[in-house]
């Protein structure tokens, strides 16, 4: 089975854009949602996310200041959060 990956760019409420990628059929529920482990290390779980995509979605995406998601407004844990609780709801 081939499984799709899409991919683009999330404005957050602050003006940072974050990119993200989902493999698998993403009409499905429930998601899994792989976070990386911070600066430095934008997306080294790309290679585990074709291991569970059949079972579900999996979305990754580069935290702000990382890969392809630009550095812009304030780095906090709790920033961090938001920006997880902004792209659930995108």
């Amino acid at each position: 089975m081939t499984l799709m990956e899409t991919q683009g760019l999330v404005p957050m409420t602050d003006g940072a854009r974050l990119r993200w990628m989902a493999l698998g059929d993403t009409t499905r529920r429930p998601a899994v949602i792989l976070l990386h482990g911070g600066p430095g290390l934008p997306d080294y779980l790309g290679d585990v996310a074709p291991m569970i995509a059949d079972l579900a979605p999996v979305y990754r995406y580069d935290q702000r200041g990382t890969g392809r998601s630009p550095w812009r407004g304030p780095h906090s844990c709790a920033r961090h959060v938001d920006d997880l609780a902004e792209l659930l709801d995108a």
